[in-house]
């Protein structure tokens, strides 16, 4: 039963007392409600549905007071439970009211098995200090924000369930301070879910294992924040996601972490820590971290839109079959002092149809047994490095970069393939590609530093080595426009063949080709090839300019050669390497 009473305050307001006169005598009590500035105190002396039934008749009796100066309902230790219709929300927040627990760990709110949500957000709410467990029912929620400001600060949300989400942002402008989410599905979930709204979060966590695909964060056309997170997904037979973004969301966040927490290998599973389709996103301090037991990893994978990485550090691979850093799909890109690692087959970057720009960022593939990998692959587009490293390993063919129809600038920093078998430094094909102070070098039994096909490149100030293998070769050009200055290109073969520049080209006039032959221009550059041939010139009109050719001969003398004083590694006229003197 329910007894009220009235009373006139002398300040002109309305002093309400409800008194609760219930079965159990414990229950008994007086709550006073303030109609201008409403406090409550609660004290779960019941059981966990009594103490959920008065919590829900109170906050009920105390909406329509209608409050409009910010209130106060405090819960002591205890749990609160209480039944919902179908889909409804079990305790619904009060404008300008503040729910505030006794602690994380001993005050609780528990969801309906209903599977509505336990808690529903309202305008310039505030819920504190408290965990919220979702009912395990199917589509379980634990908290809902429709075209709600609502606050939840030092929350934790936990469940398990099918269809599992613990925090659904529709509409919502709400912010999340210090809020811990953990997550266990037996069906496909969405462990935090942002639709449409400018949600924030403040030092979010999010642990999420699911039996099916699961996604730790997503963004549905939404702007966010994330200002300090961490972001922990598993999947134990489909695809885990950190954070998928898309339909034109703008995500801006710092001092974000994501990654995998697979235990064992699974060749079913995938990962991807970041997907971004279509959306844009500012990243600064990212970490995305996979576990090595999966059939394919991804760290950032951006398909359509822009995304700027700042200070970002990806790491993959292990037992996966295939990992890739940062794959990128008709997408404007850039890295600003990134740390890509690889370890085992695969690519620190991959893009298509895209722009990408990276600065001062390192990139290490494979390992000694790796049998295919590759630094940074890039097909159409276009692709800027400065100031650079990559380091590429593996057991077979390796190729640091690789380029195909794309134009490329790469400025500073250097880039090494290392395999016991082949390697390529630079593969170029069907492109436009300019070199300034860069250092190529390919470490293999049968090195190539750089090979040009059907492009055109610019090399400036650089160094270009193949080494350590019983034979090797600096630049190998077919049918290619290639113009070096003030630069080195060397081969350290090991007494085998090496050959400084070798052209590989189409005889003019050869049908269906659209550049036969190509031309080779090297001014004030240094060339050595100590053990075989300086020069394998093979019809190519070639021009040298003030450069030092160490080494053999160059073959072809019916090539036109065109030589202003070239000379060997002593100053002497390299007068027999040059049929023609001009």
């Amino acid at each position: 039963t329910r007894r009220s009473y009235y009373e006139f305050a002398e300040d002109g307001f309305v002093d309400i007392w409800f008194e609760h006169v219930t079965n159990n005598p414990q229950l008994n009590g007086i709550e006073i409600l303030r109609q201008d500035r409403p406090e409550l105190d609660f004290e779960a002396v019941g059981t966990p549905t009594e103490n959920g039934d008065l919590l829900r008749y109170s906050l009920s009796e105390l909406a329509m007071s209608e409050p409009v100066e910010p209130g106060i309902v405090r819960l002591g230790p205890g749990t609160f439970a209480s039944r919902a219709d179908a889909h409804e929300p079990v305790f619904r927040l009060l404008n300008n009211v503040t729910m505030r627990g006794a602690g994380q760990d001993t005050t609780t709110l528990i969801g309906a098995a209903t599977g509505g949500p336990a808690v529903a957000g309202a305008t310039r709410s505030r819920l504190e200090n408290l965990t919220v467990e979702m009912g395990n029912a199917r589509e379980a929620r634990g908290i809902l924000n429709r075209s709600a400001d609502a606050a939840y600060r030092q929350v934790t949300v936990r469940g398990n369930g099918e269809h599992a989400e613990a925090i659904v942002n529709i509409d919502s402008a709400s912010s999340f301070y210090d809020v811990t989410v953990e997550v266990t599905s037996s069906a496909p979930s969405t462990v935090v879910n942002n639709v449409r709204g400018a949600p924030g979060f403040f030092n979010l966590t999010v642990e999420a294992r699911g039996t099916q695909e699961v996604v730790g964060v997503r963004n549905e056309a939404t702007s966010a924040v994330f200002d300090g997170a961490s972001i922990l997904v598993s999947s134990d037979t489909r695809t885990a996601y950190g954070m998928l973004t898309n339909s034109a969301s703008a995500i801006t966040a710092s001092n974000l972490t994501i990654a995998a927490t697979n235990q064992a290998t699974n060749a079913a599973t995938n990962f991807y820590g970041l997907f971004m389709s279509d959306s844009t996103g500012d990243f600064t301090g990212l970490t995305i971290e996979g576990s090595g037991k999966h059939a394919s990893e991804i760290g950032a994978w951006i398909a359509g839109g822009e995304a700027h990485l700042n200070s970002v550090t990806i790491e993959m691979g292990g037992e996966s079959a295939n990992a890739i850093g940062l794959q990128i799909e008709a997408a404007d890109v850039s890295v600003t002092q990134g740390d890509i690692a690889i370890v085992g087959n695969g690519a620190g970057v991959s893009a298509d149809s895209s722009d990408v720009l990276l600065e001062e960022t390192t990139i290490r593939t494979g390992t000694a047994a790796a049998q295919s990998t590759t630094g940074i692959e890039a097909t159409n587009g276009s692709l800027g490095v400065s100031n650079g490293s990559v380091a590429v390993t593996g057991m077979n063919s390796v190729v640091a970069i690789a380029l195909e129809a794309v134009e490329a600038n790469l400025t500073g920093g250097t880039y090494l393939a290392s395999s016991t078998s082949s390697a390529i430094g630079l593969d170029l094909t069907s492109g436009r590609l300019t070199l300034s102070s860069v250092e190529v070098t390919a470490s293999a039994a049968s090195p190539v530093a750089v090979v040009v096909s059907d492009s055109k490149i610019e090399i400036y100030a650089s160094l270009l080595l193949a080494a350590d293998g019983a034979e090797g070769t600096v630049l190998q050009n077919r049918n290619s426009d290639i113009a070096v200055e003030g630069s080195t290109l060397a081969v350290d073969a090991g007494g085998g063949r090496a050959t400084g520049v070798e052209n590989i080209a189409q005889k003019p006039g050869t049908p269906g080709s659209s550049n036969p032959i190509g031309v080779v221009r090297i001014v004030r550059s240094t060339i050595t090839a100590a053990t075989h041939l300086v020069l394998n010139l093979a019809g190519v009109p070639t021009f040298l300019e003030e450069s030092t050719l160490n080494g053999g001969d160059i073959t072809d003398p019916d090539t036109q050669v065109f030589c202003v004083n070239v000379t060997d590694e002593h100053g002497v006229l390299y007068e027999k390497t040059c049929p023609v003197d001009g």
